[in-house]
């Protein structure tokens, strides 16, 4: 495998510098973290290092900045809070990576100082790349728990991501692993509503149980009635994040064995799928719209419903 942080070092142009920062991107967020396709901006907010920006299930969107040591990047981030006072727009990503190659990351304590009334308003992850390329291949995916997530402290180790890799018994630990997450959830203050994080992080471990080559019929029986939507979940990710094809196939046939349970509602006069997210969850629309369209793939519009459409809303469980 490249030593991408190694060809960041040695870059001696702009296009080489350029080149190993966007592939190390890819590498962490597309590749290992399952994020969804990364797309770079046309400009730059420091002139060495590309924005990326990206989407997962076009609800978690996500914008990554990066400088070359803590100290810059604690210097940006306290320009970006007043950038988010005056251009209310770029709240339009509600998650924030804010990255240095290697060394430390800057402490979330001073990004939540710098942001002040905004930190309640997005998820922000700070972390080293150099650090996330040591995890091993089959528990890389884990570390995005982390990043969907806004927590002091990591909800995933990188011990985790090795003790999943080399178990004898990797079925066991990934059930180890969810219920030990399970119970954190609930407390965090991410924006994420606390059921959606569920289904966030259920697919998250679908990746890993794909990447740890774990049958199908085992992360059914891990996950029982929530396997459906997470494999939904899992199977979006992989395919926007250019994963092989026997991910999404993997991820069918979790779904398969387990598919979704769901209530039937009936369209009546006045309904809108607003409104019956609103009823059926308590939660935005767009929270759950991916997650009603698996089970109504024939809804093209979303404001478009007729009286007396039935229509599949999936149950989510705390």
């Amino acid at each position: 495998m490249p030593d991408f942080v190694d060809d960041i070092r040695s870059a001696t142009d702009w296009n080489s510098y350029y080149s190993a920062y966007t592939a190390l991107f890819k590498e962490i967020i597309q590749s290992r973290w399952g994020l969804g396709a990364v797309t770079f901006a046309n400009h730059l907010h420091h002139t060495a290092i590309p924005d990326a920006s990206g989407s997962m299930l076009g609800t978690v969107r996500w914008a990554a900045y990066s400088q070359p040591s803590r100290e810059t990047l604690s210097a940006f981030v306290t320009v970006f809070a007043q950038l988010l006072k005056r251009e209310p727009h770029r709240m339009r990503s509600n998650r924030y990576l804010l990255l240095v190659p290697e060394g430390q990351p800057l402490e979330r304590a001073i990004v939540a100082t710098e942001l002040g009334t905004q930190a309640k308003l997005v998820d922000y992850w700070c972390g080293s790349l150099a650090q996330s390329l040591r995890w091993p291949a089959g528990g890389a995916v884990l570390e995005s728990i982390n990043v969907l997530f806004q927590a002091d402290l990591p909800l995933i180790t990188e011990a985790d991501g090795h003790e999943l890799e080399n178990a004898e018994q990797s079925s066991l630990t990934l059930s180890e692993l969810r219920g030990r997450l399970l119970p954190q959830l609930a407390d965090l203050p991410s924006i994420v509503p606390p059921r959606i994080r569920k289904a966030y992080m259920d697919s998250t471990l679908i990746l890993a149980a794909y990447r740890n080559h774990l049958a199908p019929s085992v992360v059914s029986e891990i996950f029982g009635s929530d396997a459906g939507i997470a494999a939904y979940i899992a199977e979006n990710r992989a395919k926007k994040s250019g994963w092989a094809s026997d991910a999404s196939a993997f991820c069918e046939s979790v779904w398969n064995l387990s598919p979704p349970e769901a209530t039937i509602h009936i369209v009546a006069p006045g309904d809108t799928l607003s409104r019956l997210a609103r009823e059926y969850y308590q939660q935005p629309f767009e929270s759950v719209w991916p997650l009603i369209k698996a089970l109504n793939p024939d809804i093209s519009d979303p404001n478009f419903i007729r009286i007396g459409q039935r229509i599949a809303m999936p149950i989510i469980r705390e």
